[in-house]
């Protein structure tokens, strides 16, 4: 049975679970396939105490108002992972309440048949009213950042004070071969030249990877480490323990360096929950 409905027998008393065992005990809630907006809304309703919430599927025939449904649910998740096709064609932004309470957050960009909207579109300069964010991943395809160094360097700009990582998805090795068009934009991310707290990470096999240096080697995550990773079932480190370390060692190479943002330098990297 679908966990819809398990929820939804609860909801109908024809369980021996109640609503209040969904609000207990589901801590991590990920929605990877496609429901009616009705369904989710029940889902939302009865796990409304999720920690980390991760959006990964399609809402079927969903409306405006079934979006902003879910964006205002009510849930408050320390970490929570959307991709594009959640948000309204005309704009992409980080206001809606799910986001408020987050320390981690991942946006995925989703392309649904042709595109639809270009990546400018993103209200990146919304990500400063998350107060407790100190965990950021974008996964933006390179048609849409016409500059990834720049692009990097704006969207960390508009993040609050807080922030302490910050994790740029690549899918294709082209980015790390000499002579691409983005290749010194990508190195220097890596290199930590952009901002201290920018790292690059690679989804895909760490075989397909040929590079000259460790130093020049991103993190890499399979397909099914990244899910894990979200749904918080990696066995050892996940991506952003990985981003972490990665961070830490820089700073401890240059400990007075300041970063992009503000007046104080960013000395040490502690883990959110």
């Amino acid at each position: 049975m679908r966990f819809h409905g398990i929820v939804q027998a609860a909801r109908d008393f024809k369980s021996i679970k109640s609503l209040e065992f969904f609000a207990l005990h589901v801590k991590v809630l990920a929605i990877t396939g496609t429901y009616s907006p009705h369904e989710v809304l029940v889902i939302l309703k009865a796990c409304r105490n999720v920690k980390t919430m991760a959006y990964w599927g399609s809402l079927r025939g969903a409306k405006d108002d079934a979006i902003q449904s879910f964006l205002t649910s009510g849930l408050s998740p320390r970490r929570t992972y959307v991709t594009s096709s959640l948000f309204n064609q005309d704009y992409v932004h980080f206001s809606y309440p799910v986001f408020q309470n987050a320390t981690h957050v991942e946006l995925v960009w989703q392309e649904v048949g042709e595109p639809s909207y270009p990546a400018d579109d993103v209200k990146w300069d919304t990500l400063q009213d998350l107060k407790h964010l100190t965990h950021l991943s974008i996964f933006v395809p390179s048609a849409r950042m016409k500059d990834c160094a720049q692009s990097v360097t704006e969207i960390i700009s508009n993040c609050p004070q807080s922030l302490q990582v910050f994790v740029l998805w690549v899918c294709h090795t082209h980015y790390f071969r000499d002579g691409y068009v983005d290749f010194e934009g990508i190195r220097a991310i890596n290199e930590g030249e952009v901002d201290v707290r920018a790292v690059v990470a690679y989804m895909g096999s760490s075989f397909a990877l040929r590079l000259d240096s460790q130093k020049a080697r991103p993190i890499t995550r399979s397909y099914r480490d990244i899910i894990n990773d979200c749904a918080g079932t990696t066995l050892g480190k996940d991506f952003w323990a990985l981003a972490e370390e990665k961070v830490a060692e820089r700073l401890c190479q240059r400990p007075i360096k300041e970063t992009k943002l503000g007046d104080t330098p960013h000395r040490r990297i502690s883990n959110a929950s």
